[in-house]
């Protein structure tokens, strides 16, 4: 699974409106027990000690309670899972962090990272039997695990149908459209495939950076017999010089399978100098397929020498 990531940067000026709260209570509070003190040392100097005591127990409950505060809130913003990526913790964010329903959802995402599947489709069932109770977020991430889990398990019929879910919640989109796609791909289900394949490239091309979803994409259009679809997307990967060798094999196959020799001979040269990965594999692989579409794979063989 590819590393979980958001398509929306956090916005500096939000960043820096939150840090210049949190230094500016810290600042008045600070002045506060500053001025109290001064003000309690006045007193006791003008003769007013009972005055000044009361205040001064009062100050030492108000400090205590900030002290209790303080530390509250650094152990959850220090509390680290270490069943989870950094990526995973950034992922779930500020979702499931109080109630039962944050026991239940770490203890199944543990469980998880640990293979029991069991113990985890578990733990979702329970969180999903309140789905009307929890965030869209949450529903998300709850969506987006369901699919994690089925997927490492290889039911894809059921990754496919929570990843979808997960995207449309808008939670680790890209993620969640590629865990479909695959899913999709493993049970030839190619349309559905295509289509999430088709959403992945338009947020490649938006700039968030998917080097490998073009190619990955014209795979699946070869295994549909759709060679003028992968051969839009291989272009795309060269045009943007992504996974070049890669694409250029790729373009060799479409070529063959459009039954066009010349092109074939010239993209499989140029995919063999440029070291395609696995040249053995990817050369019997266009022998095979020139054996499928009625085409001599000497044309192959005498293209290494033009």
């Amino acid at each position: 699974m590819s590393e979980f990531r958001s398509n929306k940067p956090a916005s500096p000026a939000r960043n820096i409106f939150i840090r210049g709260f949190k230094h500016g209570a810290a600042a008045v509070l600070a002045v506060f027990y500053i001025v109290a003190v001064i003000a309690l040392f006045i007193m006791l100097v003008t003769g007013r000690t009972e005055t000044a005591m009361t205040i001064g127990i009062m100050l030492f409950f108000m400090a205590f309670l900030h002290v209790c505060l303080a530390a509250e809130i650094l152990s959850k913003k220090e509390e680290r899972y270490p069943f989870l990526t950094d990526a995973e913790n950034k992922l779930i964010g500020d979702a499931f962090k109080s109630g039962t329903r944050r026991k239940v959802f770490y203890n199944a995402a543990e469980a998880l990272s640990k293979h029991d599947y069991s113990t985890a489709l578990n733990g979702f069932h329970e969180l999903s039997e309140d789905i009307d109770k929890l965030t869209q977020d949450e529903k998300g991430i709850l969506y987006f695990y369901y699919a994690l889990c089925y997927s490492r398990m290889d039911y894809s019929v059921n990754a496919a149908e929570y990843a979808v879910k997960a995207a449309e919640c808008g939670k680790a989109r890209s993620d969640s459209l590629l865990m479909a796609a695959r899913a999709y791909a493993k049970m030839t289900n190619f349309e559905d495939a295509e289509n999430c394949y088709e959403q992945l490239v338009k947020i490649a091309l938006d700039g968030y950076m998917l080097p490998f979803v073009f190619n990955e994409a014209a795979d699946i259009y070869i295994k549909d017999n759709k060679p003028e679809d992968a051969e839009r997307m291989y272009h795309i990967s060269l045009d943007h010089g992504l996974c070049v060798n890669e694409a250029q094999g790729g373009m060799a196959i479409c070529s063959i399978m459009k039954k066009n020799a010349e092109d074939a001979a010239a993209w499989y040269r140029t995919a063999l100098i440029n070291n395609v990965p696995d040249p053995d594999g990817f050369t019997l692989r266009c022998e095979n397929m020139c054996k499928l579409y009625g085409r001599d794979k000497d044309i192959l063989i005498n293209a290494q020498f033009i």
